[in-house]
């Protein structure tokens, strides 16, 4: 929903200094009139479409990033994200051509920064989304006929079959789980990549998916003596880096700020930064007992950084309808209450660059490093635990230990969008 917001409207990137990004849209069908239906459809909403290696290509370039160049084309490649990057390697892109066409997709770890494309072959296609998953991917194959790209509406509408929503992936999304069951999507047979995967279409519509890079390791080694201040040092140096890289340094940039961990420590780094931010709370409502707490984390965190301007809007169910209903037709909105208001905030400010702490609970906590706890915690440290009054998590400790009956995974069952 963004993303397809943000392509349309330049505001979105008036001082932005994210990387290139591109929406793309490759297409295939044995059936030359199902072909040039396709093309017909692509051509009235796409800017560029080509034949590129037997595949209709559509791509469009999100404000501030250049086409898709001569030379990529001429390698069969389609980048959503780091095709800069990706020129910059050891072989240029013909080596990063080389990686898909040969599936050394173990190589790909070393392409510098973040990469995203599409590899085309006269009849297979190679599909790479980025570890960090910025552009998504998805993809459908049926009756001789293949879809990829990266707008979830666009893939569906080039289907010959009349979209169906899946009701297991709409419950899902209902109940705010952001997961692809078995990388299923709200589109019933249209399938979506996560971040780090990559897709392999055969000549005959067969695919396989794999990873890339996985940033959920089957097995993590038992942390030693520094080992802690090590991965602390890393990541703090790693964040540094992008909030002062991506976020905009004359202004333009608003976080989604409600005070928690993740969005204040964001706030504080971008402060650090010298990167001016402006803010948008949701917030309870006037009459809500909790409204001074929430507040009292809100209000001196602004303060103290220097945000301005600050909006607040009250999350409440009638706000919530109404935002609801404002949202645009697309195959599965996001309703996100902020994304759900950005439209009205940069009319009435320009915004570059929008930040969040969203999704850091499911990289780095919560039920998803459940396991990763239960096989690192020592008993010592489970004892600290109890001392401190804290007894969550106990029994399955003890199962785990002394049965050795882990709770199965929760990323094993769902794949994370």
């Amino acid at each position: 929903h963004a993303h397809a917001r943000g392509e349309r409207d330049a505001r979105f990137a008036m001082t932005a200094t994210l990387p290139p990004l591109h929406n793309l849209l490759a297409f295939r069908s044995d059936d030359p009139a199902r072909t040039a239906q396709v093309r017909t459809r692509l051509e009235r909403t796409w800017p560029d479409v080509a034949d590129v290696g037997g595949w209709l290509l559509a791509t469009r370039p999100l404000p501030k990033s250049r086409p898709v160049s001569a030379e990529c084309r001429a390698r069969g490649l389609a980048f959503t994200e780091g095709a800069e990057q990706a020129a910059g390697t050891a072989g240029g892109l013909e080596a990063v051509a080389a990686m898909a066409r040969e599936r050394r997709y173990d190589r790909l770890v070393g392409v510098p920064g973040d990469v995203g494309f599409l590899w085309l072959g006269e009849r297979e296609l190679v599909a790479v989304r980025s570890a960090a998953g910025r552009v998504p991917l998805y993809w459908w194959s049926d009756a001789g006929e293949v879809a990829v790209g990266s707008l979830l509406t666009e893939v569906a509408a080039v289907r010959g079959a009349r979209p169906a929503m899946d009701p297991l992936l709409m419950a899902l999304w209902a109940s705010a789980q952001a997961m692809f069951y078995e990388g299923r999507t709200p589109v019933a047979g249209v399938m979506g990549a996560r971040p780090g995967e990559v897709v392999h279409i055969d000549g005959v519509g067969s695919a396989s998916v794999r990873k890339w890079f996985d940033p959920w390791p089957e097995d993590l080694p038992r942390s030693r003596r520094g080992g802690f201040e090590v991965t602390a040092t890393r990541f703090g140096s790693a964040i540094r880096g992008t909030v002062a890289d991506e976020l905009a340094s004359d202004g333009g940039n608003l976080l989604s700020l409600s005070g928690g961990v993740d969005s204040s420590t964001l706030a504080w780094l971008a402060h650090q930064a010298g990167r001016p931010l402006s803010a948008l709370s949701l917030i309870p409502a006037e009459d809500d007992p909790t409204l001074a707490r929430e507040l009292g984390f809100i209000n001196p965190l602004v303060e103290a950084t220097g945000i301005d301007p600050h909006c607040s809007h009250e999350l409440t169910v009638a706000n919530r309808i109404e935002w609801l209903a404002g949202l645009p037709d697309v195959a599965m909105p996001v309703v996100h209450p902020v994304l759900c208001l950005l439209e009205a905030v940069v009319a009435e400010a320009g915004v570059s660059v929008l930040v969040g702490g969203e999704f850091c609970d499911e990289m780095c906590g919560g039920v998803f490093a459940y396991n990763d706890w239960l096989r690192t915690a020592s008993a010592i440290g489970l004892a600290t635990r109890l001392l401190g009054g804290t007894r969550t998590g106990t029994r399955a400790w003890l199962r785990h230990r002394v049965r050795r009956r882990p709770v199965r995974p929760l990323r094993s069952r769902a794949r994370q969008r």
